[in-house]
């Protein structure tokens, strides 16, 4: 599984990749909306995690764009403030701080408080 991880913060993007080890997942970063649109566009990946803040930069671009893709990335909004992101938004918002088990079952949709929710999968 391909995963672009999107925070402001390198420390932040730095640990969610070393959360993710030895996961079967394969991480890239980006610091920012326009990093993240780069690699968008070079690079298919099947679950973007990203602060929800840089989700709704310039009209919620990032998300945007992120749903034109084909297959449709499965997209995860990270928040410190406990503010859930909205339909349009994510599939599933994550409040931080989150565990590594939390983490990983965001991204393969498996319920672990204190993630929620907001869509369910598409059929593959």
């Amino acid at each position: 599984m391909r995963i672009l991880v999107v925070d402001e913060e390198a420390m932040v993007r730095e640990v969610i990749a070393e959360l993710l080890l030895g996961a079967d997942l394969r991480v890239r970063q980006a610091a920012n909306r326009a990093e993240a649109l780069l690699e968008l566009r070079r690079w298919r990946f099947d679950v973007l995690v990203c602060h929800l803040s840089i989700l709704r930069e310039e009209g919620g671009q990032l998300a945007l764009e992120s749903r034109r893709r084909r297959p449709r990335p499965w997209v995860v909004a990270m928040s410190a403030s406990g503010i859930k992101a909205e339909l349009d938004e994510a599939d599933v918002s994550l409040s931080k701080p989150f565990t590594r088990a939390q983490l990983v079952g965001a991204i393969r949709n498996e319920p672990s408080p204190p993630y929620r929710l907001i869509r369910p999968p598409e059929p593959h």
